[in-house]
């Protein structure tokens, strides 16, 4: 078979399709297990490009992203008007970053769920996170379902480790 100039042999196409319905499926079924209200997000992250991405991802599994910040400043000025119930945060932000963001976030309120969303995949940043007092930590080069599924477990009082850095 060819596909846009590329060969692609019949299991290569019937893997990614399994791939896709495997991925609907995780999403269904995190639905059926977390039967509850909506899942607000308020996401800060320095890229719109990127917001945009995981802003359409996530509301396909039922969390819905209240607001957006493009910075740490941002994001904590703006915190006291947003009830989220959970900050997905980007670490490495031009100006504040996210780890003083999340001391700062934590200082007025120690009860506000942070999932750290990095493109670090180094334990040390990850463990400097989870001392800081986020819940989660996930780097970006994850699979996008991994994103959901730490932001369920996040939004239940669960923590979260990047699946590439628990192993």
């Amino acid at each position: 078979m060819e596909v846009s100039g590329f060969a692609v042999s019949q299991k290569q196409t019937e893997l990614t399709l399994a791939q896709k319905l495997t991925f609907k499926l995780r999403f269904r079924f995190m639905k059926l297990i977390n039967n509850q209200k909506t899942i607000e997000v308020y996401l800060v992250d320095d890229h719109a490009v990127v917001r945009e991405g995981y802003k359409n991802l996530l509301e396909k599994a039922s969390i819905k992203v209240i607001a957006e910040a493009n910075s740490g400043e941002e994001a904590y000025q703006n915190f006291d008007a947003i009830n989220a119930a959970v900050i997905i945060l980007d670490l490495s932000m031009p100006g504040m970053g996210g780890m003083e963001t999340i001391k700062k976030i934590l200082a007025k309120d120690k009860t506000v769920k942070i999932l750290a969303f990095s493109m670090h995949d180094d334990l040390v940043f990850c463990s400097r996170t989870i001392q800081l007092g986020a819940c989660g930590y996930v780097t970006k080069s994850s699979a996008s379902i991994e994103l959901v599924e730490a932001l369920f477990a996040v939004a239940n009082n669960r923590k979260y480790i990047s699946k590439d850095l628990a192993y």
